[in-house]
């Protein structure tokens, strides 16, 4: 309770002004007494009160920048003590010390909470010597009662503030440790959620390595064992055209299982190997053509020497290829017959790629607009930093606009 009650009290700043304004009312309550009665507690008549004023203001300013500098601002009351000590004033700024002194020793390092506490020891310390000085008789009872009056407050407030310190050390401590344990759970979890990952990513790649890779080496045995043998001649230029594709998606399908479980990760021959090049979207194309699709590749800039960009150009191209000859389709329930590509390289090493072909909104596939493809495609250019869209063109057929930024440093287009 009594570490919240603290707590409350540190991180609430008008409960942190009670304490000076509070001084503040009791130095204007004292100048008060002194400027209407002309003594100080009856020991010494005071023979200005303006530089009284001006001191008792100086302490009670000092203690509105106590928690910044908590050591000027006590070595400031221990000289306004000291000052007003000897114009006759002293103990009309005691609270003012008292106050200074608590919190220098429960918040200012160790060190410095040991100086001023030693400088406001002496400060009240030589106001005593400076009152029993002046005293008319001196007994050994009157030196007990200054004595106690004067430095026992300031001994007790010392040890309050240094209960106050341990606690606070042990507070912040305790809040160190908690979040440090916040840290490492966190950490844990990011470590657990990256081997499932892992995990997951491994047998996937063993599904794909497994049957589908098997399945398209089986493709490409029958069409070998197939081709040229049927005597016709269009005949055999599908089962040609079924075994290119066979082996193109076999080689994709060896890289992702490469790539999913993490085989040649940080070795840039390896990773640059597997990426795909600006001209291997001519297969594509030409997978495009022999269906029946016009194709055309309009391209303005010059390439730059970027793999990923290219790679990341290719997959968008791509998929937004495959798309179109997938759903797309015209007046007619047919085939979209033309698809438009455009490679647009700015100077600052940005591409911008477009893909548009012939098909109408009424007769697209369902469910193509929220395609895991186009998902998938959008997120990896977010991530690369790019921008993408895609939808219907007034005017037009469905539309493909990404741009992608420079993705390999010191790239000169």
């Amino acid at each position: 309770m009594l570490d919240e009650l603290s707590t409350r009290w540190d991180e609430s700043p008008l409960l942190q002004l009670m304490a000076p304004v509070f001084c503040v009312a009791w130095e204007a309550m004292m100048f008060s007494r002194l400027f209407f009665t002309g003594l100080a507690y009856d020991l010494v008549k005071v023979s200005s009160f303006w530089p009284v004023l001006l001191l008792m203001a100086c302490g009670c300013m000092a203690l509105f920048v106590r928690r910044r500098w908590p050591l000027p601002v006590i070595l400031s009351e221990s000289v306004v003590i000291v000052v007003l000590s000897l114009l006759g004033v002293t103990s009309e700024v005691f609270p003012l010390a008292l106050v200074a002194t608590y919190y220098c020793v429960a918040r200012a390092p160790w060190r410095e909470s040991a100086a001023g506490s030693t400088a406001i020891l002496a400060a009240q310390a030589l106001a005593c010597a400076l009152v029993l000085r002046t005293a008319a008789s001196l007994t050994l009872a009157r030196f007990l009662s200054v004595g106690m009056f004067s430095l026992f407050p300031i001994v007790l407030t010392i040890a309050l503030g240094a209960i106050s310190h341990l606690r606070f050390d042990r507070r912040v401590s305790r809040r160190a440790e908690a979040d440090a344990e916040l840290r490492r759970k966190e950490e844990l979890e990011r470590i657990s959620r990256a081997r499932d990952a892992a995990l997951r990513r491994g047998r996937i790649a063993a599904e794909l390595h497994d049957s589908v890779g098997h399945d398209l080496t089986a493709i490409i045995a029958l069409s070998e064992g197939l081709g040229g043998t049927t005597g016709d001649e269009a005949l055999d230029h599908a089962i040609c055209v079924i075994n290119d594709l066979a082996r193109a998606g076999l080689t994709d399908t060896r890289k992702a299982v490469r790539a999913l479980s993490g085989k040649g990760v940080g070795d840039d021959a390896t990773d640059t190997g597997a990426l795909h090049a600006w001209g291997d979207i001519d297969a594509v194309l030409d997978d495009a053509r022999r269906l029946g699709i016009t194709c055309a590749l309009t391209e303005t800039g010059r390439r730059p020497d970027d793999a990923p960009q290219a790679d990341l150009a290719f997959s968008i191209t791509r998929e937004s290829v495959t798309n179109a000859i997938r759903h797309g389709r015209r007046a007619g329930g047919t085939r979209v017959g033309r698809i438009v590509i455009s490679w647009d390289h700015a100077s600052d090493g940005s591409v911008g790629i477009t893909v548009r072909d012939d098909g109408e909104a009424r007769t697209r596939e369902p469910g193509h607009e929220g395609g895991t493809g186009i998902g998938r495609l959008r997120g990896r250019v977010e991530l690369h930093g790019g921008t993408f869209s895609a939808g219907f063109m007034d005017g037009g057929g469905w539309t493909v606009c990404a741009t992608i930024p420079a993705q390999k440093e010191g790239v000169m287009p």
